[in-house]
């Protein structure tokens, strides 16, 4: 404020954040802004409004805009904006001007009546409260956004593994990958409860808004949605500790690689690759090919047996087989077992007799290129 003021500039306005998980500090910012002269406008996405007494922004700020749509269950204005005790606002023009916007709220107003309107938000306020309560169990859930006293009802879940990460691997980009997964793995649940996924800066999390669920969740969706979450983090956690087992098991086998998928959330990648081929760059690009189509087929093969296979590609552009996410309990001997079932198809695929007769023919190719060659020399002799 300060500098624009030094460069001839006038702030005249400050635009601030409350609920969905990004609540500022109002009370600052309005001594800043009535310092200043500046007004202070507050956009409130799933602000409580029915608790006016508790909130410090409606003594505070200058305006306020919220959605009431979603709360009231009706078609109308998306945004509605309050001037707390403020009879002339020096933005928006004098408020006793004839406006028939707000007369679709008011009507739902009166039809839904005060005693409903207040038992509605306490039950949202409790549901959130609720969902915190629960999620504070977990070691392996974050969670942030719920600011009560300024009327943001938002509760964000975000997957923080327990495990350590010495090989920096559990990226953020990998974790905000994680979130959306989890979302999917529970799309029912997080459907019943009006749960979606939202990035605060460059974090994603699953936001939970009881005024905007499609009908105000109830405890039994919430309990529901509480257990799946457990679950799908366990899961989670069990796999990324079995990592370094599967990672040891890969190497015991010697026509397979243990590989790396960007961002791949499961147990690991291992990539079919006879210890006969050369390693690093030396492969020729038609045999990077023929090996590439092998690793389709396994991968493929195996997706019959398993969803928990999958085919992914290396940051090189190779060809491989995915284990993902277990459902069960991850002890040694089952990580073991992923091994044992990628080593037993590729087998009984019979890829290392084709990728012998790949070989062979390109071996024969080469010397009838090499022979025709020599010819060709010879006869320009």
């Amino acid at each position: 404020i300060e500098q624009d003021k030094e460069q001839g500039h006038i702030p005249f306005l400050v635009i601030s954040s409350v609920g969905d998980g990004r609540s500022d500090d109002i009370s600052s910012l309005a001594d800043l802004c009535s310092e200043h002269n500046i007004w202070l406008h507050v956009e409130g996405a799933d602000t409580v409004v029915g608790l006016k007494e508790k909130l410090i922004f409606f003594q505070k700020a200058d305006s306020i805009s919220i959605q009431p749509s979603s709360l009231l269950r009706f078609s109308g204005s998306d945004c509605v904006t309050f001037f707390p005790q403020k009879e002339v606002s020096p933005l928006f023009g004098r408020l006793s001007e004839p406006s028939l916007s707000c007369l679709p709220l008011w009507f739902h107003l009166l039809s839904f009546g005060r005693d409903q309107l207040e038992d509605t938000l306490q039950k949202a306020c409790q549901l959130s409260r609720d969902l915190v309560s629960e999620m504070e169990k977990s070691e392996s859930v974050d969670v942030f956004g719920l600011h009560e006293d300024m009327g943001g009802l938002s509760v964000h879940l975000r997957y923080s593994p327990t495990i350590s990460d010495p090989e920096g691997s559990l990226s953020e980009e990998f974790l905000n990958k994680l979130c959306e997964q989890i979302l999917l793995d529970i799309l029912v649940e997080s459907r019943d409860l009006g749960v979606d996924l939202v990035t605060l800066g460059s974090l994603t999390s699953l936001r939970f808004r009881p005024l905007m669920s499609p009908s105000l969740s109830s405890e039994s969706s919430l309990s529901s949605f509480v257990h799946k979450i457990f679950t799908e983090t366990k899961c989670i956690d069990d796999t990324l500790a079995g990592r370094p087992a599967f990672a040891e098991a890969v190497t015991k086998e010697k026509e397979m690689q243990n590989v790396l998928i960007d961002n791949f959330i499961g147990l690991g990648a291992v990539r079919f690759y006879p210890s006969f081929l050369p390693q690093g760059e030396g492969l020729s690009p038609e045999m990077k090919r023929e090996v590439d189509v092998l690793n389709s087929r396994l991968a493929q093969k195996l997706r019959e047996s398993d969803n928990i296979f999958r085919e992914g590609e290396t940051p090189q552009g190779d060809v491989c087989v995915g284990v993902g996410v277990d459902t069960l309990p991850l002890s040694p001997s089952r990580v073991a077992s992923y091994m044992s079932t990628i080593r037993d198809t590729a087998t009984n695929l019979g890829l290392y007799k084709k990728l012998m007769d790949d070989v062979e023919g390109l071996v024969r190719e080469s010397i009838r290129e090499a022979e025709a060659e020599i010819a060709r020399e010879k006869s320009e002799m």
